[in-house]
């Protein structure tokens, strides 16, 4: 069994942990024999030197999420990094909108601008993280590669685009393009799961909406699990001002 547990991700979560135990989570749970090769760890953001030697140490696998982290202000430092100690980096999204190709630019992005140059990263270290970097964090040699006895999960994609023009190498044309809209077709162990955005047996369009009224209802119950209950308009403030029209 694999467990997944986020940590090293934030500072309020590294400094409450201190406050706790004295340490790191990482650190913690080495203590309590609780770090191996069966735990996922996403993000790694914001963990130490030691936080790392004891992942590489243990043979925990880094979710690298990279959109997310950098939404917050924050990266991975860095992909490379962390290869070059040899843990397992796979790659994640936890956020909307949950595209694996926007992901894979922004981890690129990220880890030149950290590692200050583009020699220590390619484009097939993020795909490669994507794909083998994640059968290997769940343990799993049947994913992640197309191979006589593997699952036959497969992704098209449309380099025909125009967003995808000039093609080049089509694995650096699809990290680099970094948009999971020219996806076309995805079979799941064989079985064709979605073509051209319609997921089987699932109305789209009707998904979108109930996903929209849940969203609405959850923004509006904010007020009272925040501090001081601050109104909606405070807690999700609009990019410009909204004005009501004198006419109206």
């Amino acid at each position: 069994m694999k467990l997944r547990l986020h940590m090293a991700q934030g500072k309020m979560e590294v400094d409450t942990v201190r406050a706790l135990h004295g340490s790191t989570a990482p650190a913690w749970l080495a203590r309590e024999g609780l770090l191996n090769d069966r735990l996922i760890a996403p993000h790694a953001t914001n963990a130490t030197d030691e936080d790392l030697a004891l992942y590489a140490r243990h043979g925990v696998s880094v979710v690298h999420c990279a959109l997310v982290s950098g939404r917050s202000g924050s990266s991975l430092n860095s992909f490379s990094r962390l290869r070059d100690m040899g843990i397992n980096i796979a790659m994640g999204t936890d956020t909307a909108p949950a595209d694996m190709l926007m992901n894979l630019l922004v981890g690129l992005i990220t880890c030149r601008m950290n590692d200050d140059g583009p020699e220590r990263i390619a484009c097939r270290d993020l795909f490669d993280a994507a794909t083998l970097g994640g059968a290997r964090a769940l343990g799993r040699a049947d994913l992640g590669r197309i191979a006589a006895g593997a699952k036959a999960d497969l992704a098209v994609f449309r380099l025909d685009d125009p967003v995808m023009t000039p093609t080049v190498d089509p694995i650096t044309t699809l990290v680099t393009g970094g948009s999971g809209k020219v996806t076309q077709a995805v079979f799941v162990d064989g079985r064709l799961s979605m073509r051209d955005g319609m997921v089987a047996g699932i109305d789209m369009a009707a998904a979108r909406r109930q996903a929209q009224a849940q969203f609405d209802r959850l923004v509006a119950q904010y007020p009272a699990r925040t501090w001081d209950h601050p109104p909606v308009e405070k807690i999700f403030p609009p990019s410009y001002p909204i004005k009501e029209s004198p006419h109206v």
